[in-house]
């Protein structure tokens, strides 16, 4: 590394524009510039721009617009890549510093190694192995479980659900269990590789890309890394996610290196059960057994205490009201920044529909204090407290009969529902199926 014997330079035209072309080990480093001719040593030994620039005006020519463009050539088991240049390493060390404000950006080197895997797995066509039925299992401290999506329908992804509570929504998400799409952010806990057409990325994540190494003519299909987070929206991974991800992916592709010509079977024998690759102290990876069933998710709603002094003693009461909520969704956020779904609480009238109050929140904030505040917002509306109160779950129903109110839990929720119904719709929800929530 770093011997200028390591790389070799020519001088070429490209339509109007000159570049020069520099051979890297496995690598090919285009350098566009005005300058036909650098001087190899200064650009392998220096590893810095201004040197480059002396070395072009040597030769009488001044570097005044560099860019570069990688063009990776590597071998077929990309998982044990070569590494970058130093003087290339330095012109991008991070990624998405803007859209991840606060966490820590994505680092080339994570970068590097998430395309490199993505790419290898591509190449060896991992969804022959891995059908949508399939989970396998990673991980010691944290267990992590992986699925593909899209074999059968050309659309592939490569999904890492995170500990219990992301086997639990993949569970849900193979028993239809939800109702519309909103639903299933707010119990969504994974990190995913996803394989999409160039025109689908996000600008940065193209950009990023190219930086990488993805070539600027046509290529049918790119990879996408991203992170959803409960309550969000999928958006980059940074740097601590970016290293889980690459490192469950570089797992799965050595199974898959290491299994090739095994029957499946051997690794899939029952269907409630998937392989967990763990690592012993000898190096050696071993398969066992582990079960899929999980226990149910936690409803999110934990206890909370409304304030005392409420209802006022003495105000009339009249009608049937409706209580709930739903996530509609709807991306809420700024163009850089990670978009969170909404809560909409709806007070409903049972007898015409008529929608009370509303109240849009996080869910950040607990499930009852939002009820509770939508409730309160009707109640000093109208003038007058509800005769009875329908809600769907047992937590509720604890806390506004604690707090003197007449309430039932229906099997429907009529008037609640058609308005729900015609908002997911205006929002543009997608349904999922047609069971109750």
């Amino acid at each position: 590394m770093g011997d200028s014997k390591a790389a070799y330079i020519e001088s070429i035209k490209s339509g109007k524009q000159k570049y020069i072309l520099v051979k890297y080990g496995q690598m090919k480093v285009r350098v566009y510039g005005s300058a036909a001719v650098v001087n190899a040593d200064a650009m392998v030994k220096s590893g810095s721009l201004s040197a480059m620039e002396r070395a072009g005006e040597e030769f009488g020519k001044k570097i005044v617009d560099l860019r570069f463009c990688f063009e990776f050539e590597r071998h077929q088991n990309t998982v044990n890549h070569s590494p970058v240049p130093p003087f290339i390493r330095r012109w991008r060390d991070m990624f998405f510093e803007k859209e991840l404000a606060g966490e820590p950006p994505l680092r080339r080197e994570t970068a590097e190694r998430l395309y490199a895997v993505s790419r290898h797995l591509l190449q060896v066509r991992f969804w022959e192995l891995m059908p949508e039925e399939r989970v396998l299992a990673v991980g010691e401290e944290e267990m992590f479980y992986l699925n593909a999506t899209g074999t059968l329908r050309g659309f592939l992804s490569l999904t890492v659900y995170r500990g219990p509570r992301g086997l639990a929504f993949l569970n849900r998400v193979r028993g239809q269990e939800y109702r519309w799409a909103g639903e299933t952010l707010v119990e969504q806990n994974f990190l995913r590789l996803r394989f999409t057409f160039r025109g689908d990325l996000r600008r940065a994540d193209l950009k990023m890309l190219h930086e990488l190494g993805l070539p600027k003519g046509k290529v049918d299909m790119v990879p996408e890394f991203s992170s959803a987070r409960p309550g969000f929206h999928d958006w980059h991974v940074n740097n601590d996610e970016g290293l889980v991800l690459a490192k469950a992916l570089e797992v799965f592709a050595g199974f898959l290196q290491e299994s090739a010509g095994i029957d499946p079977m051997r690794f899939w024998p029952f269907p409630e059960s998937c392989p967990w690759l763990r690592f012993g102290s000898d190096g050696l990876v071993r398969v066992e057994q582990v079960p899929l069933e999980t226990v149910a998710l936690p409803e999110d709603l934990e206890r909370w205490t409304p304030p005392s002094g409420w209802p006022k003693k003495g105000m009339k009461r009249r009608g049937t009201w409706e209580l709930g909520y739903f996530h509609p969704m709807a991306p809420i956020g700024k163009g850089k920044e990670r978009k969170w779904i909404p809560r909409l609480s709806f007070v409903v009238d049972a007898q015409d529909g008529r929608a009370l109050h509303h109240s849009l929140g996080q869910t950040t904030v607990p499930v009852l204090a939002g009820l509770w505040a939508v409730l309160v917002g009707a109640v000093e509306k109208s003038g007058y407290l509800p005769s009875r109160l329908h809600v769907y779950d047992e937590a509720s129903e604890a806390m506004f009969r604690e707090a003197g109110f007449d309430v039932e839990r229906p099997a429907e929720m009529r008037a609640f529902e058609h308005l729900r119904e015609g908002m997911c719709e205006m929002m543009g929800d997608v349904r999922l199926n047609d069971r109750p929530s």
